[in-house]
């Protein structure tokens, strides 16, 4: 009569097996933490994205207007004592409507370059919301100075962790390598955002600088 049963090298070798996937499970969770670590943070940074984005598309300040169909630079504070060679303040003086170092051309010619406006028009030195707590009616980049909202977990966003975002917007020093606060406006404002998760303990900064430069109006062919 034969009996069936198991080998010493077999039990061997199961024990062996075992303990090679025993040794690698810390490895796999590991892994996976990592994974989902690294799927928060690229989440994180879509999410920051799209909203600096949403901020980009709108006007530099408050007191941007349309003259003429296109955007004009603003007037602001370190306009008079700022240094020629930076080109912040109009040229050749404060009656003319052209930046220093821009090249002033003919009406025929160049009308349409970025310039600023005919009287003094200055840059609004308090910054933050004229339209109330609604993003849908923010109308310039610091209407979203000291907002915050939060993302809840698996909303119609699609967004798989609940997020918290921050936002601040002040001017930043026209030397964009001096990070001293400027005492009133300048031609430079920073948006900084900040995103936390705190189920896994994510931070992400972001900071985007917007300049007070106008726009230039598309030349139209004329009408015959």
């Amino acid at each position: 009569m034969v009996r069936s049963g198991i080998a010493l090298i077999e039990l061997i070798i199961a024990i062996v097996v075992m303990a090679i996937v025993l040794m690698a499970v810390p490895t796999m969770m590991r892994m996976s933490m990592q994974s989902s670590s690294v799927g928060i943070q690229e989440e994180a940074v879509s999410l920051a994205s799209a909203q600096m984005d949403t901020i980009a598309a709108l006007e530099w300040d408050e007191q941007n207007t349309r003259s003429e169909g296109y955007v004009k630079i603003l007037d602001v504070g370190d306009d008079d004592s700022a240094p020629s060679p930076f080109g912040y303040g109009r040229y050749p003086d404060d009656n003319s409507r052209y930046r220093i170092g821009a090249k002033t051309m003919g009406a025929d010619q160049g009308q349409y370059r970025r310039r600023f406006e005919d009287t003094e028009r200055n840059a609004s030195l308090i910054l933050g919301s004229e339209e109330g707590n609604d993003p849908a009616n923010f109308d310039d980049i610091d209407d979203y100075n000291r907002f915050s909202y939060s993302i809840s977990e698996q909303n119609a966003t699609g967004y798989k962790f609940p997020y918290t975002i921050d936002i601040n917007v002040s001017y930043h020093s026209n030397d964009i390598t001096d990070n001293s606060d400027p005492s009133g406006t300048s031609n430079i404002k920073v948006v900084t955002l900040q995103i936390h998760e705190s189920t896994n303990h994510t931070d992400i900064r972001f900071q985007a600088f917007f300049c007070n430069i106008g726009e230039t109006k598309i030349l139209i062919k004329p009408i015959q």
